[in-house]
């Protein structure tokens, strides 16, 4: 196993609990707004480059337009970090009100570090949609 990096495991929280705050916003501006507003989805795809370097899915935000009353990660709270390589590593996280697992894949990108993907733990870890 690779060691953990602290340091790139403290940043990956950061631009996570970034994400999850605009993500919240969003989703709270979509419930006001609805998905005919001709904002909805320019503000998506303003976080999505600023925070995701995964390729849009068929399906999934913010190709498939949805949104979470509650808010998607409104309670996410964050239990581990796994470093995979240098430039990869997971973030683990549960969601308060429903217990979910997520593990979010990091990637460095550059200088900054980026989303590139989210599984959920279901039978096994299952890829899933932002």
């Amino acid at each position: 196993p690779v060691q953990l990096d602290e340091q790139a495991a403290a940043e990956c929280r950061r631009v996570l609990s970034a994400f999850f705050a605009e993500m919240t916003q969003w989703e709270q501006y979509m419930e006001q707004a609805g998905f005919e507003d001709a904002e909805a989805v320019p503000r998506l795809l303003a976080i999505w480059e600023k925070y995701v370097s995964e390729k849009p899915r068929p399906g999934y935000r913010p190709l498939g337009l949805s949104y979470s009353a509650q808010g998607t990660y409104n309670g996410e709270v964050f239990l581990d970090a796994e470093q995979i390589t240098k430039n990869k590593l997971y973030i683990y996280t549960r969601e308060k009100n429903t217990g979910f697992d997520r593990r979010f894949l990091m990637k460095r990108v550059g200088e900054d570090w980026m989303i590139d993907g989210v599984q959920e733990r279901l039978d096994g870890w299952q890829r899933t949609g932002l």
